[in-house]
């Protein structure tokens, strides 16, 4: 081009102008169009709203300092706020992308730097013990939930105590039985417990704040209703001589009877004088064979006697 310009100059024809391609100056803050440019990276006004009209038009668009090219894809015009999860986000505003709480409940909301947030969720039944929350176990850990817990507690005040379950009245505490179920509300069910062998015998009795009660004993320990014995066992022979009863134990959850195969049928009740000749024996003697079957009584003439225990 420059060597045809001389000659039209020594020729007389001066209308020659040289002509030379741009190129791309990235940085000089001019948008130069005919070298291709479509930003200047210190143009901001170039870029900053290059994600209008993209999928993404509230994010901010950026320049390529080196070809001086627009980059308006989505994961530069992402922003949260757009209700959009992309990127590191978790959620974008009310698109929570499917997320539930724990629990299933739908409290889970996206703060606002699109992070899930599960604080307003409901503890119970997500799958985790929370003591804070007043859970003694999680509906949703069923596998946790099989391992037996004792009503009464165990080894307490040693190593490895396990405390015993509050029962509604504090004043009466559960003496049997196990809790193997978790309510509705992240509670250990009482229902498998019960006030047995506590050397009373009880009459049904709440079990729970949520009003069941226990079965009416029939028996404790020792201790038996022989109105419920004879009403069990009404043709024994046992009955036709006074202060004698059927020989048989109580159950271990009080409520019924327990026979002693190969013992006599029947045995002296408790309270009642003991055998001299040790026959008929004392009921107390079957069920404690390696205790002292009778104890001293001062009846009501201030007579020293011998009972059955």
């Amino acid at each position: 081009m420059l060597l045809g310009c001389l000659l039209g100059i020594f020729s007389g024809a001066y209308a020659c102008v040289p002509r030379f391609d741009p190129e791309i100056a990235c940085g000089d803050g001019f948008v130069d169009r005919q070298a291709g440019e479509e930003c200047d990276p210190r143009n901001e006004e170039s870029f900053v709203d290059a994600c209008t009209g993209t999928s993404r038009p509230d994010g901010v668009g950026r320049c390529d300092e080196i070809t001086c090219t627009l980059i308006r894809d989505r994961e530069q015009c992402a922003t949260c706020g757009d209700k959009e999860i992309d990127g590191d986000e978790e959620c974008d505003g009310a698109n929570l992308g499917g997320q539930r709480c724990p629990a299933g409940d739908d409290a889970v909301q996206c703060d606002s730097m699109c992070r899930l947030d599960f604080s307003l969720c409901e503890t119970c039944g997500d799958g985790l013990v929370d003591p804070a929350q007043g859970e003694e176990c999680d509906k949703a850990n069923v596998g946790g939930l099989l391992v037996q817990r004792l009503c009464a507690g165990a080894n307490l005040g040693e190593p490895g105590e396990i405390p015993p379950l509050e029962p509604p009245n504090s004043s009466v505490p559960y003496t049997f039985g196990d809790a193997i179920s978790c309510t509705d509300d992240c509670q250990l069910s009482r229902l498998g417990c019960s006030y047995c062998n506590n050397g009373r015998l009880d009459p049904p009795t709440p079990l729970d704040r949520l009003g069941n009660k226990t079965l009416e004993e029939l028996c404790d320990g020792d201790k038996f209703d022989l109105g419920k014995l004879f009403a069990q066992f009404p043709n024994n022979s046992c009955w036709d001589t006074p202060q004698i009863r059927p020989n048989v134990g109580c159950a271990d959850d009080c409520g019924g009877y327990v026979t002693r195969p190969g013992e006599p049928a029947c045995c002296v009740q408790s309270g009642a004088d003991c055998a001299q000749d040790g026959t008929p024996r004392c009921c107390y003697e079957y069920a404690h064979p390696d205790s002292e079957p009778c104890e001293l009584f001062i009846n009501v003439m201030d007579q020293v006697t011998e009972v059955c225990r």
